[in-house]
């Protein structure tokens, strides 16, 4: 159960997800499904937490590769609608893992 919370300009919004793990290589790879829904894990409505009424559940696959002494991360989010307004949220926390992992680094 993941919680998002983003600053809109309409105010904050908090969105939950939920999914299953379907395949988990230890430091490798991660594969979960992801769907919107309560903060007890049930599905709920897609419009109800803002988004498109044909935004579906979706795949995610991580993937952490060696790279030059570090680790290169590939997020691939697979069935996502085109117009969906998800990359914002990825980006979003992207930019925060960014942060921690430069705040880590000092």
């Amino acid at each position: 159960l993941v919680r998002m919370t983003v600053q809109t300009p309409g105010g904050v919004m908090t969105m939950w997800f939920a999914g299953e793990f379907l395949d988990i290589l230890e430091n490798r790879r991660l594969v979960y499904t992801e769907f919107i829904s309560d903060e007890n894990g049930n599905p709920t409505s897609i419009e109800s937490a803002g988004m498109p009424a044909q935004h579906p559940a979706t795949e995610v696959r991580v993937e952490l590769i060696d790279s030059d002494g570090g680790t290169t991360m590939v997020m691939t989010q697979v069935g996502v609608p085109a117009d969906s307004p998800g990359a914002v949220g990825w980006t979003m926390a992207f930019d925060k893992l960014a942060a921690r992992v430069h705040d880590d680094r000092r």
